[in-house]
């Protein structure tokens, strides 16, 4: 079941193999798939790039709100230029193998498992900002920041934290509309006014009950590292 069944596997909305080494069956049109996704990165972060440049040109001087506005757009940019760079190494590397798992709506949505020994992404069809958190969970398990038992297909519980889930949650909410990252910050929680807001503390601390016990575990996790 996923994790994300309680909110028709859609959280950041209703809250309620690697660059990659492509296998299978669907080899090929999954590289074009992860192509596209860098390619799509690249442009949204082109359009923020370039919307911040407005602001700054069209005002003499910025008001504090103004240049959190610019702050956060330059924000946005980089973490997807940077989840394109990813999405390269994650292409040119043969240490894991990968694959895209596309569900149709009321199906099952994000999750990243091993099966048969390949790294799965799993997201809905037509769902891009999902898509992109679930690579950036595919790039986790290439740098060993998220540990998949090769045997259940599952995440490591050891592994689990609201760390990894922060930085998936900025590349999806870059990749998201307006309506959709209004959507999480109402939901997950009010003081995410901005990507640089969607921290380990700030999931931690959200006032969503569903969504805090969908993520119990990382939850534990991440209150025993302040204790340390």
């Amino acid at each position: 079941m996923s994790p994300y069944t309680y909110c028709a596997n859609n959280p950041i909305l209703y809250i309620d193999p690697d660059g990659m080494e492509f296998v299978g069956k669907n080899k090929e049109k999954d590289e074009e798939r992860a192509r596209a996704s860098q390619q799509a990165s690249r442009n949204q972060a082109n359009s923020y790039t370039q919307q911040a440049d407005d602001i700054v040109n069209s005002n003499e001087t910025l008001t504090d709100e103004q240049q959190a506005q610019v702050n956060n757009l330059n924000a946005m940019a980089t973490l997807l230029n940077d989840h394109a760079a990813h999405l390269q190494v994650m292409i040119d590397t043969k240490e894991v193998q990968y694959a895209y798992k596309e569900v149709g709506e009321g199906r099952d949505g994000g999750a990243t498992y091993v099966k048969d020994g390949v790294v799965v992404m799993q997201y809905r069809k037509g769902d891009v900002p999902g898509q992109v958190h679930e690579e950036n969970h595919g790039y986790q398990y290439k740098t060993k920041e998220l540990t998949i038992n090769e045997t259940t297909g599952r995440t490591e519980s050891s592994s689990k934290d609201l760390y990894d889930e922060a930085s998936s949650y900025q590349v999806e909410y870059s990749m998201s509309g307006s309506k959709r990252q209004n959507a999480f910050s109402s939901n997950v929680n009010p003081a995410i006014k901005s990507v640089q807001d969607i921290t380990a503390g700030n999931l931690y601390n959200s006032t969503n009950r569903k969504f805090r016990r969908v993520y119990r575990t990382e939850r534990r996790h991440y209150k025993r590292s302040l204790k340390k």
